[in-house]
């Protein structure tokens, strides 16, 4: 159904002045009628009023938007896409230009209720779709780099659930995949839950806890050391939104040190229960250590410790 002048008029104008793109093309051929400035801008200024879509725009053909137009045409159903990515032959010297769009198809129906055209109704989406892309392409050299990285990586809630963690951390602990770790409390990690707590006041404290070493315990009993760095992430009003920090493993260096200690108090223990006086002596000369004792089976301690003690006076040379 056709409007009146005056309607047509006033519709015309609000068309014009609409943010959207708005075409209607009128019976099986879908000739072009009316389209509005944001059209003729998508579709390149091209002369198109008067012509069938196919021919106005031959480019679409094979895109496959006629053959939608003919559909809708002949089942006076509506269709409609979201972000629809269409080649554009805007300067005919030049490469199609890409844009993404979203439009609808609408059947306009006549008074006996047949189809006589369709309504094009859309926005352009290409910024929002390239951005969306770059967001993605952004977030997946992230991931890649988060999983990668060899230091174990997370982000956990104030009470203790896993957001995320990567590979290294997961392995590190033991679990098949993330899923499996997100599924238990953090709290069951720890080997001593004291030292978890002191952990948390520090970071509501501080807001950062650098070189924080505990002892964990893997999915399978066994327990591990680490040494953790994390911050609070807060929101603008300042609450915490979540922790997120790296764990390095330090199991190696505890044992190391832990076995430098035995072996001290072993030979200490070892020389402190012999009979005889032993003297460890610096590079200077000087008397570094001596055991208890200064005399023992056979006699000599005291010539011993005497010559100690002269070693240790006398002055390098």
């Amino acid at each position: 159904m056709r409007l009146p002048q005056a309607d047509s008029s006033w519709v015309g104008s609000l068309f014009a002045q609409a943010p959207a793109f708005i075409a209607i093309a009128r019976g099986p051929t879908h000739v072009f009628e009316h389209a509005n400035p944001r059209y003729h801008q998508l579709v390149g200024f091209r002369e198109i009023i008067g012509k069938p879509v196919a021919e106005a725009l031959p480019e679409v053909v094979e895109q496959g938007l006629v053959k939608i137009l003919d559909e809708v045409y002949a089942s006076g159903r509506a269709f409609a896409a979201d972000g629809m990515r269409v080649l554009l032959q805007c300067d005919p010297s030049a490469e199609p230009v890409e844009r993404f769009v979203n439009f609808v198809y609408q059947p306009i129906s006549d008074g006996d209720g047949s189809c006589s055209g369709i309504f094009c109704h859309g926005v352009d989406v290409t910024e929002q779709v390239r951005a969306t892309e770059q967001l993605r392409a952004s977030e997946a050299r992230y991931r890649a780099l988060f999983e990668e990285v060899p230091t174990g990586l997370y982000r956990t809630t104030p009470d203790g659930q896993v957001i995320d963690a990567n590979r290294a951390l997961v392995t590190l602990l033991g679990y098949g995949d993330l899923d499996a770790f997100r599924a238990i409390p953090l709290s069951s990690i720890y080997a001593n839950l004291d030292d978890r707590e002191r952990w948390r006041s520090a970071m509501l404290r501080d807001d950062v806890v650098n070189g924080f070493e505990v002892e964990l315990v893997r999915s399978d009993g066994t327990r591990v050391w680490v040494r953790n760095s994390a911050r609070v992430v807060r929101d603008e009003h300042g609450a915490v939104l979540h922790y997120e920090g790296a764990v390095e493993d330090i199991t190696r260096n505890k044992m190391a040190e832990r076995a430098l200690r035995e072996r001290e108090e072993y030979f200490r223990t070892l020389i402190e229960s012999g009979v005889e006086m032993v003297a460890v002596l610096n590079g200077d000369g000087t008397l570094r250590y001596t055991s208890g004792a200064r005399g023992g089976a056979g006699g000599g301690g005291a010539g011993r410790w005497a010559a100690a003690e002269r070693v240790r006076r006398r002055p390098s040379r």
